[in-house]
């Protein structure tokens, strides 16, 4: 939401104006996807059958390196050479490191095809993102 307070060059005739209304729209569409995953969550539960021991990841590497691109990478780039704004910590984090550390992380707990399939994609999403600010430069940004 930080760069729709910048709404001069938005295109398509958007007025200052009209920013209340889109953040409005904003909050509802966010709290109408939170209540669906809460309910879809409910519907699907089930209890584990080894009980809440039977959680834990095989492999608890995974989980940990996970948690360490999540929490790691947003703080590399915002300190890195090419100092980005504060607020750009969390964009950073939603674009890239959760779902990168969510893939790694689940690891510890899918089998080895899957676990290969998840690694995959998450490395084949960094070579392609490391690739689009190889050939824009680090000075633009999205």
């Amino acid at each position: 939401m930080r760069d729709w307070f910048n709404t001069a060059g938005a295109g398509g005739g958007m007025r200052q104006g009209e920013l209340a209304l889109v953040v409005g729209f904003a909050a509802v569409v966010a709290v109408c996807a939170t209540l669906a995953g809460c309910v879809s969550a409910a519907v699907v539960w089930r209890e584990p059958a080894d009980g809440w021991r039977g959680l834990r990841p095989d492999r608890p590497g995974y989980p940990a390196a996970g948690a360490l691109i999540v929490l790691g990478l947003p703080v590399a780039l915002v300190t890195g050479p090419h100092v980005s704004p504060l607020t750009m910590m969390g964009q950073v984090a939603l674009l890239y490191s959760v779902p990168w550390g969510a893939a790694v992380a689940a690891g510890g707990w899918l089998g080895r095809p899957e676990r290969i399939a998840a690694l995959a994609a998450a490395l084949l999403s960094a070579a392609l993102v490391a690739a689009e600010f190889g050939v824009r430069g680090p000075g633009v940004a999205y």
